[in-house]
């Protein structure tokens, strides 16, 4: 998607901001503002029930954040979304392979940018993948890999707009014939966590109905001191750490 600057105004996207960094720059680098929606208390992820009154004339889409490896309740956001004539930008950088309600989360938006097979999510290689039905969004996206060209030759290259280039490639079928059996694993594991963690006091991930979660990140939340219960799982062998210290609206580096 190519936003644009009208006057003094920005075209905008709503998201949230309890996510990575990378969702941020991503509206920015494309020249749209970010609105902000919060998330919800129990899981997370996006509110679906304050996307309405965040939309304004200026509004071009909506980037719900597949986080932890769960989908965002998408059947309510995309009535929305049709109401206002909006795209839906499905970021599922933690969640490829999580299910909504039987279908893949980065099949049912407009487009899924944000596909990344990293080494922390289950131990593939780091690329970037972008999935549409949308044969204009395709284009895009393939011209955006090499400087906005439509050849990837410079000789016989036409620049169409100003873009970076993106490396990327195949990452393999061997890797992603391997994917659902990574993700049953993990699934058994966070089993074990939480009967591990029953009667701890802290609070287990909510599975929403609709959901057939991966579980990205196994993240609890906890009324002590978070390093000194991280420092205290980690002697125990789990590894540890805070996830997000900062939501994005309140990082001075973004």
């Amino acid at each position: 998607m190519r936003w644009r600057r009208q006057g003094c105004c920005w075209d905008e996207v709503i998201t949230v901001p309890n996510t990575a960094v990378p969702t941020r720059v991503g509206d920015s680098g494309s020249g749209a503002r970010p609105v902000f929606v919060d998330i919800r208390d129990e899981d997370f992820l996006m509110d679906v029930s304050q996307v309405e009154a965040a939309i304004t004339p200026r509004t071009k889409a909506i980037v719900p954040v597949h986080l932890y490896g769960q989908c965002v309740d998408l059947d309510p956001l995309l009535e929305i979304a049709k109401r206002h004539g909006l795209k839906v930008i499905e970021d599922c950088a933690q969640s490829q392979g999580a299910l909504y309600k039987n279908r893949r989360c980065g099949s049912i938006g407009t487009a899924s940018p944000s596909h990344s097979i990293r080494p922390s999510a289950r131990r593939l290689w780091r690329w970037r993948h972008v999935l549409s039905d949308d044969e204009a969004v395709i284009h895009l996206a393939r011209s955006l890999r090499f400087y906005g060209m439509e050849k990837t030759t410079m000789r016989k290259a036409r620049l169409q707009f100003a873009a970076r280039r993106s490396s990327g490639g195949d990452p393999g079928a061997e890797a992603s014939s391997r994917t659902d059996g990574w993700i049953d694993r993990r699934r058994e594991i966070a089993g074990r966590y939480r009967q591990g963690f029953a009667g701890s006091g802290l609070q287990l991930p909510k599975e929403n109905d609709y959901a057939g979660m991966y579980y990205h990140l196994f993240v609890v939340e906890t009324a002590a001191i978070a390093t000194r219960s991280c420092s205290a799982s980690e002697a125990r062998g789990l590894k540890c750490g805070v996830h997000y210290r900062w939501p994005i609206h309140l990082d001075a580096r973004v």
